[in-house]
């Protein structure tokens, strides 16, 4: 399992007027690792399956409907973040703000909420592509909740894919739970008056050190219930997380969780003349930043578990 984290503070300053810290993705073009992770890797991995044609063929549409989704949901946590810095530059340059007196004139709209609906939309997509292809390759394969007992049935092949899998339900019982607030409201209508989804807005704060820029929080729901893997109830704070930092958490889960799922079950099946190999973080291509490439057999013949090399 690899997890990856970008770098994505920035420190503004504002002539002592206005001060505070957004934070930015990094869009990487071409040479992306959504591209190669969802992309590149589990199409050359499917070459060398022994799946009939037919059966790859069904493989390859779930794989692009996975791959054009991931990109989907990479750019609207880009597009967000992008969003909060056009926010930001505008009240900067007076362009969106100004104060008469003690009243703040906020004079653009902020983006940022259907922003996180789109995540959230993008993110349920995902997880529902990689289990139909799962299904594909595995047709007993169960229901997200019983996923663990089955993958640790075959140590040899899904042992890394089980550690994924327990180390991201937490975040994916979460996702879950956002996106059903965000098209349904409160599931067990716990509150009197009907809410729906929202953030906080931007807002400005005068501090000794000037006036602080604050980026949006959960505001419905600001917590939400969850199953966990042993079957019993457990909530989750949003409080206390910007809304960028809680969908950097999760892109990260999906993106784990998604891509082991598409690739353990094409390297289980890979034909006997070809072995996996786990290319080391240190010697990615920068170019594409692919985790498993697959080379001719040796004796004895590496397994999926081996260490990096």
């Amino acid at each position: 399992m690899t997890h990856h984290k970008i770098n994505l503070e920035d420190k503004v300053s504002m002539k002592g007027e206005i001060s505070g810290t957004y934070r930015k993705v990094i869009d990487v073009g071409t040479e992306d690792i959504v591209i190669a992770r969802f992309w590149v890797q589990p199409f050359r991995i499917l070459e060398r399956t022994t799946f009939s044609d037919e059966q790859k063929g069904k493989i390859q549409k779930v794989l692009n409907q996975l791959a054009e989704d991931m990109l989907s949901l990479r750019d609207d946590i880009m597009s967000y973040s992008k969003e909060v810095k056009r926010y930001f530059e505008g009240v900067k340059s007076g362009d969106f703000y100004e104060r008469k007196g003690n009243i703040e004139y906020f004079k653009e709209v902020f983006h940022g909420k259907k922003l996180v609906e789109n995540f959230y939309f993008h993110a349920e997509l995902c997880k529902r592509d990689v289990y139909r292809l799962l299904k594909l390759i595995e047709p007993d394969c169960p229901n997200w909740p019983n996923m663990k007992k089955f993958f640790s049935k075959d140590p040899i092949n899904y042992r890394r894919l089980e550690g994924v899998f327990i180390t991201q339900y937490e975040d994916l019982g979460v996702i879950r739970e956002i996106r059903g607030y965000i098209e349904h409201g409160d599931p067990d209508k716990k509150n009197k008056i009907e809410e729906d989804f929202d953030i906080t807005d931007i807002y400005l704060e005068e501090t000794e050190k000037g006036t602080a820029f604050h980026q949006p929080y959960f505001n419905y729901p600001n917590e939400v219930t969850i199953t966990d893997l042993n079957g019993s109830k457990k909530n989750i704070s949003l409080e206390k997380i910007t809304v960028i930092d809680l969908l950097d958490k999760h892109f990260w889960a999906i993106f784990n969780v998604c891509e082991n799922l598409s690739t353990f079950p094409l390297i289980k099946h890979l034909s006997s003349d070809w072995q996996p190999r786990c290319i080391a973080m240190s010697n990615y291509d920068p170019k594409c930043p692919v985790q498993w490439i697959v080379e001719p057999s040796q004796t004895p013949r590496r397994t999926v578990n081996h260490p990096p090399t």
